[in-house]
């Protein structure tokens, strides 16, 4: 985690320096502390200290020196030589409330929370206290308790640190997991001497998850990681779009995005107004079908200091302007790490705002809940800060940058079980492979998309791996189609509520080559009770169809309907045939054209059953619109 350092107010310096004026009575001393302040403002604290060292040896109840000291030593994180300062200083002047109220927010950044708690209620009760200050120490006190209780209620957590794959002796933060978990994207700091002059340069790596560990991680290439600072980025489900964040070196920091092209990362390119402004962007998320976009914005219109921002695509595929997230997420200070979840509901991210234990606490809000923002608890919040959360698909793990005190390798990026009062909504996460149903050999580059059917929308195309593997994740009370296609192949329909696809079983699809008196079952065609009228949840499959008889030209199919056999026979034969009539008329308004040449129907009613019709559930599988090839030239 970054240490973070309280820093000085400079108003209570000059409020101090007045009450200690008296005290200032050896020229030497006063000499030298002009030395070590000249440093000082060069930023060499090194020799500073020397000089302060010095004018202490003079004098050493030097006000101003042990006020300098006390700035250093926080610069440096050096609280326990800060606070001897400050109890120098007290007895000296007991009431000097620079002193009191900056010994406890030591304690505060040392998570010794219980004298932050008693610090701050002494201050409270001062009669000496300036009416100016009792909102800030109010302010200090109501977070010291708030600390105090979560680490008097701390969560189970077992950390685990990621392999040398990933972790160097480098800073690595910001982890993102593919949707598969097959790939772990993170950003990696180092010092660059490259331009004769030492400066951290952050780059984005990647490193491949095999069966037991993380392969050593690979720097993105140089079209991607540039002399400026890359890091923060995030992928769609999909794996074909990244979206990351691109530093200056002189300032300003803006959102790139890329494109995957099947054997690498394209071009960058700057997103345009009105997601890129001449203030600062940065750290995006995507949502699971990459259609709304959540970053971070110093820009106006917020509530203060780095702000949590969402933008959604619209249907020319532009993003719309920008909406601030709102009090419930965004307070005066800083807010960041936004991480939505794929179930499209569930935003993690952190806050210097929200009450909690240091800077830039770990939170979840369900941003369609009345409930407030969570801070996700002690331990895995801290005194410090906290970089970049990731939680997987299943809401199982989370990841994020840590600093262990008993090693040497600065931030690297660690693996927890999430509690499960903080865990997204469960997801339908829909995993498998595809193979050729002929000589059951994967099937790597074959494409998955998903239909939306309550809205009639296409959510996102996947590719399978060499092996034929995929994996991607829906959200469990929305009705999806999924239909896999590959070419020279006959496509395969499956609806996300039955039940082949669940949690925690892998599905096999079966893809069989294309040639005459092959078939397959559009598993995503809907009619109302007794009627031949087509629902409206049918019309992306019959788009896919469309879309698979444009691009095979040369092939003529039958469009069958089946019944089971409850009921006429001669009555479920003629409302077969009506419902085969309908999806033809539904494909040939799609297509603009007459296709009488390459499509027949034909209502076979229940003389096809491919299932027992003594059960309900083979009944439903008897009742079925197939497309059959009849003729491939």
């Amino acid at each position: 985690m970054i240490r973070f350092f309280s820093i000085v107010l400079l108003f209570w310096l000059a409020a101090s320096s007045s009450a200690y004026g008296q005290r200032i009575n050896s020229k030497k001393a006063k000499k030298f502390y002009k030395e070590a302040y000249t440093h000082y403002g060069y930023r060499d604290h090194k020799k500073a200290l020397s000089w302060a060292f010095k004018a202490l040896e003079k004098d050493s109840l030097h006000v101003n020196t042990l006020i300098l000291l006390t700035d250093i030593y926080n610069i440096q994180g050096d609280f326990d030589e800060e606070l001897k300062v400050y109890r120098t200083l007290l007895r000296i002047d007991s009431i000097d409330l620079r002193s009191h109220v900056n010994t406890g927010q030591i304690y505060l950044n040392t998570g010794d929370f219980a004298k932050a708690v008693k610090k701050y209620k002494y201050l409270k009760k001062a009669t000496w206290l300036p009416e100016r200050y009792v909102k800030v120490v109010g302010d200090k006190l109501e977070r010291s308790e708030a600390a105090l209780y979560l680490v008097s209620n701390p969560k189970e957590f077992n950390p685990e640190r990621l392999g040398s794959g990933v972790n160097s002796e480098d800073d690595e933060y910001w982890p993102f997991l593919t949707a598969d978990g097959r790939k772990l994207y993170f950003t990696r700091s180092n010092v660059d001497t490259s331009q004769g002059k030492a400066f951290k340069d952050e780059d984005i790596f990647s490193s491949s998850h095999k069966p037991t560990s993380y392969q050593n991680a690979l720097v993105l290439p140089k079209h991607i990681n540039t002399a400026e600072n890359e890091g923060g980025s995030c992928i769609t489900q999909d794996g074909k779009t990244m979206f990351f964040t691109v530093c200056k070196l002189k300032g300003g920091c803006d959102i790139y995005t890329t494109q995957w092209d099947g054997s690498k990362w394209n071009l960058p390119r700057k997103l345009k107004s009105p997601i890129n402004t001449p203030y600062g962007e940065k750290q995006p998320s995507l949502s699971y079908d990459g259609k709304t976009l959540f970053f971070t914005s110093n820009r106006p219109g917020g509530s203060g200091g780095m702000d949590i921002w969402v933008s959604r695509m619209n249907k020319d595929s532009a993003w719309a302007n920008p909406v601030n997230l709102g009090s419930k997420v965004n307070t005066p200070r800083d807010e960041q790490s936004p991480f939505i979840h794929a179930d499209n509901q569930t935003l993690y991210f952190s806050s210097e705002g929200h009450l909690g234990l240091g800077r830039g606490d770990f939170f979840v809000i369900r941003l369609n809940g009345k409930a407030e923002a969570q801070n996700l608890g002690f331990p895995l919040n801290d005194q410090e800060m906290q970089l970049g959360i990731y939680i997987d698909l299943e809401g199982q793990y989370g990841y994020y940058a840590s600093v262990d005190p008993n090693l040497e390798t600065g931030l690297d990026i660690y693996r927890f079980t999430l509690p499960e009062d903080v865990k997204p909504n469960p997801l339908k996460i829909v995993h498998g492979r595809v193979i050729d149903g002929a000589t059951g050999k994967a099937l790597g580059g074959a494409g998955i998309k998903v239909y939306n059917l309550a809205k009639n929308t296409h959510v996102v195309s996947y590719t399978t791996h060499k092996d034929g593997g995929f994996k991607f994740g829906l959200p469990a009370k929305t009705q999806f189609a999924i239909i896999a296609e590959a070419e020279g192949y006959i496509p395969y329909s499956i609806n996300s509520s039955v039940e082949a696809v669940t949690p925690n079983d892998p599905i096999e699809i079966a893809l069989w080559p294309l040639k005459k008196g092959g078939s397959f079952t559009m598993e995503n065609i809907f009619f109302d009770f007794d009627s031949s009228a087509l629902k409206t949840q049918s019309y992306p499959e019959i788009a896919f169809l469309a879309e698979f008889l444009t691009q095979n030209e040369t092939i003529a199919i039958e469009i069958g309907g089946h019944t089971d056999n409850v009921g006429d026979a001669a009555y479920n034969q003629q409302l077969s045939e009506q419902r085969a009539k309908s999806v033809l008329k539904a494909l040939e308004k799609n297509m603009n054209t007459d296709l009488s040449k390459r499509v027949s129907i034909k209502g076979y009613g229940a003389e096809k059953p491919i299932a027992d019709n003594n059960t309900e559930e083979g009944r439903q599988l008897n009742r079925r619109t197939e497309v059959r090839i009849i003729e491939v030239n």
